[in-house]
């Protein structure tokens, strides 16, 4: 007998209160939207494949539902994306409203595939599109209003990546290259593989060569990048877009932008349909939170525009969403550490006051929130998710105690004392220590003997293994 309660994969039911959350949370980006002068638009969930696989929508093919319909005997496409249904809105149903127009929308959507980082197939979508102005203030406008709703969610650390996609391409662009070269070209560019772009001097020319792997080497912190930018030679076309790219960092930094703001300017995934600045604002929201977008055209106007590219949210936000007072009603300045009670009277008073007054969620929320304001006033850290997971479960975190968070990014040093059932090392192509040294071989040894079950090493590059893996080979070999 077939189990009833099992679902594809990929697809989940989503239960209180993570339900709740999750629209609360959408809602709340929905009005910080409204606030700018953003509309709302709700485009169906299926169209015609013809149609919305058409011009840059065949990028979406591949992770495109297909169904056929019974009463026009056509192909339907359940959408991947609801961007390019924005834009056939702006371009064919509201062709006639004036410029510029802003819109913005909420929905669900459906992948074929799920990915290492997006591991749902189906996952909620919220996005915004400034269609009409060519300006970079609009660029300026979309990615200081999304930083804002982000902020305005809970999300903190906000930092905000730039990139220029149609860089490359103009400054390649008289270089006759085939089709396979450009392939291999843009494969090695995604991989920031110095080494590989430089094998194709042959090709490409020693100058042109020389300026791509400057490029590449570029990547970081907004000033120093557009400072060495600024420097290369670059021939008319890709001097249009490196200007374009300028007018926008400096538009974003005259409103005194508060994150961190970084360019890569060979960065193209995720953006092969863009056509001018892009962009991608993250933060930490008890998990990791992205929204990418950047300017577009889509068989219309310019569209510039964002789409959530993390759209399920974690159960209780940093900063809990209130609902609106009623008219007339103020709410409460929020306390400070010294004016509020200790945790252990805070905990009591809620279970006095509350426990036969309000919903058993509201309860367990208050109880939750006691123990985040705890943990403030013993000065623990809000943004250690060791930490925070510890005082959501009612515990004292211990030196020893069992790390269960799904994934920990940190360095070789501050992994010393920890375990982990699999552990991954990348990038071991940029170790540059002599890996004969004792003190190499003492790290590494750190290293790998912090993993319980698994242990993934990797490395990029063409021009074989780094040194410290020809090492380790050799050391299995022998054993």
């Amino acid at each position: 007998m077939a189990d009833k309660t099992l679902l594809p994969a990929g697809m989940v039911d989503v239960l209180p209160p993570h339900a709740d959350f999750e629209a609360r949370t959408v809602e709340s980006l929905m009005a910080t939207f409204a606030s700018y002068g953003y509309e709302r638009v709700k485009p169906p969930l299926m169209e015609f494949e013809d149609s919305f696989l058409s011009g840059a929508g065949a990028a979406l093919a591949s992770q495109a539902f297909r169904l056929m319909d019974p009463i026009s005997q056509r192909m339907l496409v359940l959408r991947p994306d609801m961007t390019m249904q924005v834009a056939r809105i702006a371009v064919d149903r509201l062709a006639a409203a004036p410029r510029p127009l802003r819109l913005g929308y909420a929905g669900q959507v459906a992948y074929v595939s799920a990915t290492q980082l997006r591991p749902g197939r189906q996952v909620g979508q919220v996005g915004v599109e400034l269609i009409g102005p060519c300006a970079p203030q609009a660029d300026a406008e979309v990615i200081l209003m999304i930083a804002s709703a982000l902020a305005g969610s809970g999300a903190r650390g906000l930092t905000v990546d730039l990139a220029i996609p149609t860089l490359v391409p103009a400054l390649v662009a008289d270089a006759g290259l085939d089709v396979e070269s450009h392939h291999r070209l843009r494969v090695a560019l995604d991989r920031k593989d110095i080494a590989g772009v430089a094998e194709m001097a042959g090709r490409l020319g020693l100058e042109l060569t020389g300026t791509l792997t400057e490029m590449v080497a570029l990547a970081g912190p907004c000033d120093a990048v557009m400072q060495g930018l600024m420097a290369l030679p670059l021939p008319p076309a890709a001097e249009a877009e490196r200007a374009a790219l300028a007018r926008v960092v400096a538009c974003i930094q005259a409103h005194g932008f508060g994150p961190d703001l970084s360019i890569d300017p060979v960065e193209n995934r995720g953006f092969e349909y863009h056509t001018g600045v892009t962009f991608a604002v993250a933060g930490s929201f008890l998990v990791l939170v992205a929204w990418i977008g950047g300017r577009q055209a889509l068989d219309g106007p310019n569209t510039l525009g964002g789409v959530v590219a993390a759209a399920r949210l974690p159960p209780f936000p940093l900063r809990p969403l209130r609902r609106p007072a009623p008219t007339g009603e103020v709410l409460p300045p929020a306390r400070t550490g010294a004016e509020r009670p200790p945790a252990r009277a805070r905990d009591e008073a809620s279970a006095r006051g509350l426990l036969h007054e309000a919903a058993p969620q509201e309860v367990r929320l208050v109880h939750l929130l006691d123990r985040v304001l705890a943990l403030a006033d013993r000065g623990g850290d809000l943004d250690d998710p060791v930490l925070l997971q510890a005082a959501l479960n009612g515990v004292q975190p211990q030196a020893d105690a069992p790390r269960e968070l799904g994934v920990e990014i940190m360095t070789i040093h501050r992994a010393k004392g920890l375990e982990f059932d699999t552990l991954f090392v990348p990038e071991l192509q940029q170790v540059t220590m002599d890996s004969t040294s004792a003190a190499t071989r003492m790290t590494f040894y750190v290293v790998m003997s912090r993993a319980r079950d698994e242990l993934h090493l990797s490395w990029s590059g063409t021009s074989g293994d780094p040194d410290i893996v020809k090492d380790l080979k050799g050391l299995v070999e022998r054993k």
